[in-house]
C-alpha cells in the first residue's frame, strides 16, 4: 500500500525531517557520489530557510511504502519566474513500484487546483531511471547542458585578472556585493537580469523572468535565511546607470566547499565588449581571495549557449554530467495511468 502525506517546514515533526532528508540525501549522493553527507541539524536550517521564505511557493509530498518512505513529489514556484519546477525522488529500492505515477498524479491534482498548466522536470545521466520515467509520461524533452566544474586550484588567476583589465573603461564600473543588491540599485539591476529572457531555452516553452525590485529583494532574501551565501559581480553604465553585465554565484550552506554559478548575463546592446568574461573573472577572484574552502565551481550549460560555454571553456570548466529539462503539460500528466 502506498500512502502520500503533505511536508511542510513549518510544521514537520523530527521524524518526517529525518524522512525527507533520507530522500534527497539519497538523490544528492547519488547525484553527486564524491560530495560530503549533509547532516541532518544542517540540512534542516537549510530547508526551513528557502521553503519557507515569502519568495517561494512550495508543495511537497512524501511517499510511503507499507509504513517507510520510498520517495517524495514537489512542486515550487518562485516569485518573478513563470516556470512551475517539479520533482519527483524515488529511494533506488523502491522504483519501479508505481510510486512515481502516484507521485505525479498527486501533483497533477494539486496543480489543477493552483491552475498551474505546465511542470517542468530536471534529470541527470548518471541517474537514467528519472528520464525513462519521463519518457513514458509523455514529456518534452527541452534543453540539453553540459554539468560542468573547474577546481579553483586550477583557475588561471592571471587570465582572470587580465579579463577584468581587459573588461574595464572609462565609461563603466565594476564590483561584488555580497548577500545583497543595495536598494538604490534594484530597480535597474532587475531590469538586467531579465535580458535572462534572451538566453537560449530550446524547445521549452513559457520560461520567463518577470522579476521586480521586490521579488528580487525577496530572492536573496530567502538564500541568505537559509544561512547561503550570494556573492553577484556586475558591470555599470556610469552614465546610464544600466547594468551591462551580472553574475552570481552561490555557496550553500549544506555544501561550503562548492560555489554555483548560477545565472551569467550581458545585456544584448552591451554584448561583445568582454563583460561576461569580467563579471565570472571578478567572481572567480573573489573566490580565490576572500573563500579559501571553496574547492571548486560548479554550473550548467545549455548545449546551444555557445558564448558562455567558450569562456568556461577558457577558465578550465571540465564536463562531468549532461542535465536535460523537461516539460510536461498538466493536462497530458493527468491522464498517465499507474505502472
Amino acid at each position: 500500500m502506498i500512502e502520500l502525506k503533505r511536508f511542510s517546514a513549518k510544521t514537520a515533526s523530527m521524524d518526517e525531517w529525518r524522512d525527507y532528508h533520507k530522500i534527497k540525501q539519497q538523490y544528492f549522493m547519488e547525484m553527486f557520489p564524491d560530495d560530503d553527507p549533509v547532516e541532518l541539524d544542517t540540512f534542516i536550517v537549510s530547508e526551513k530557510g528557502w521553503l519557507s521564505n515569502e519568495n517561494c511557493f512550495n508543495l511537497t509530498v512524501l511517499a510511503y511504502k507499507s509504513g517507510k518512505v520510498a520517495g517524495s513529489g514537489a512542486l515550487t514556484k518562485f516569485s518573478g519566474h513563470s516556470q512551475v519546477n517539479a520533482d519527483i525522488i524515488v529511494l533506488p529500492e523502491y522504483r519501479k513500484k508505481g510510486i512515481g505515477s502516484k507521485l505525479l498524479k498527486k501533483l497533477c491534482e494539486e496543480a489543477v487546483s493552483l491552475e498551474f498548466r505546465t511542470f517542468f522536470f530536471f534529470t541527470v545521466d548518471i541517474i537514467p531511471s528519472g528520464e525513462n520515467f519521463l519518457i513514458r509520461t509523455g514529456a518534452k524533452k527541452g534543453i540539453i547542458q553540459k554539468g560542468n566544474q573547474v577546481l579553483i586550484k586550477d583557475l588561471d588567476e592571471n587570465l582572470m585578472r587580465r579579463w577584468v583589465n581587459d573588461g574595464n573603461s572609462p565609461e563603466y564600473e565594476s564590483g561584488v556585493w555580497l548577500n545583497e543588491i543595495p536598494e538604490e540599485h534594484l530597480e535597474k539591476y532587475s531590469a538586467a537580469y531579465n535580458s535572462i529572457n534572451d538566453a537560449p531555452h530550446g524547445d521549452l516553452d513559457n520560461v520567463i523572468a518577470e522579476m521586480t525590485p521586490d521579488s528580487m529583494r525577496k530572492m536573496v532574501k530567502g538564500i541568505v535565511e537559509g544561512k547561503n551565501e550570494i556573492i553577484i559581480a556586475w558591470v555599470r553604465n556610469k552614465n546610464s546607470g544600466e547594468f551591462a553585465a551580472i553574475s552570481d554565484v552561490i555557496i550553500y550552506y549544506t555544501k561550503k566547499y562548492v560555489a554555483f554559478q548560477n545565472n551569467t548575463l550581458t545585456v544584448p546592446k552591451y554584448r561583445k565588449n568582454g563583460f561576461g568574461k569580467l563579471v565570472k573573472a571578478l567572481n572567480a577572484l573573489y573566490l580565490i581571495d576572500c573563500r579559501p574552502n571553496v574547492r571548486f565551481i560548479r554550473t550548467s550549460n545549455a548545449n546551444v549557449n555557445e558564448a558562455m560555454l567558450a569562456i568556461n571553456e577558457k577558465m578550465g570548466f571540465k564536463q562531468y554530467q549532461t542535465h536535460t529539462f523537461w516539460e510536461l503539460e498538466v493536462e497530458k500528466c493527468q491522464k498517465t495511468e499507474d505502472k
